[in-house]
């Protein structure tokens, strides 16, 4: 049997990221100009080159991130993976064009295998995928879009949806096949990976 991982973070990892990273830039220079698309606030620039490991120290040092280097750190890692053995290595662009996801396989009962592969995320991805999830988030419009439409497949599949549900409700769901099937739709239909409710 062979562990298969899809390349994307939790609701939970994300929203710690993103939360943390908010609160670093708040406390940053508030009298600094705004970034442009592709410059963070200098507290999470700090934050990602801390890390860092491998290749990606040197992608990040200029303080700003092109969708040809995230290519380049995605493609590094296709590769990685692909030299240690992993199974099932791909990495499909987006509908949007704009994020990879990464999927490949290593055998359950190998720990070493496990550990070889999460070298190669922590070697050339981790940081680089932090800092482009983080300059290419979703705006409230589209969570808010995406939630109705989880909320729309989950009442398709049976499952009963409170009025205005809390976030605790969809964590209840977490290991319900319905919901774990509508969640990776709707990931996958608007572009909002790790997206859970």
């Amino acid at each position: 049997m062979a562990v298969e991982r899809l390349m994307a973070f939790s609701p939970f990892a994300f929203a710690a990221m993103i939360l943390t990273m908010l609160v670093v830039a708040a406390c940053s220079d508030q009298h600094s100009p705004p970034p442009a698309a592709s410059d963070f606030p200098p507290g999470i620039l700090a934050e990602l080159q801390r890390e860092a490991r491998g290749d990606q120290a040197e992608v990040l040092a200029d303080g700003k991130l092109t969708f040809p280097e995230y290519e380049k750190s995605v493609l590094a890692t296709v590769d990685c993976l692909n030299g240690i053995g992993s199974t099932g290595v791909s990495a499909t662009l987006s509908s949007s064009g704009t994020r990879y996801h990464l999927r490949f396989s290593v055998p359950a009962d190998d720990n070493e295998a496990m550990i070889r592969a999460d070298e190669c995320l922590a070697n050339h991805l981790n940081a680089v995928e932090s800092a482009w999830q983080f300059l290419h988030r979703p705006t409230e419009t589209q969570l808010t879009t995406a939630r109705q439409a989880l909320i729309a497949c989950l009442e398709g599949a049976g499952i009963d949806v409170p009025d205005e549900p809390a976030p605790a409700y969809f964590v209840s769901l977490a290991q319900i096949p319905e919901y774990q099937k509508c969640t990776t739709d709707i990931q996958s239909q608007f572009d909002v990976p790790g997206f859970g409710g």
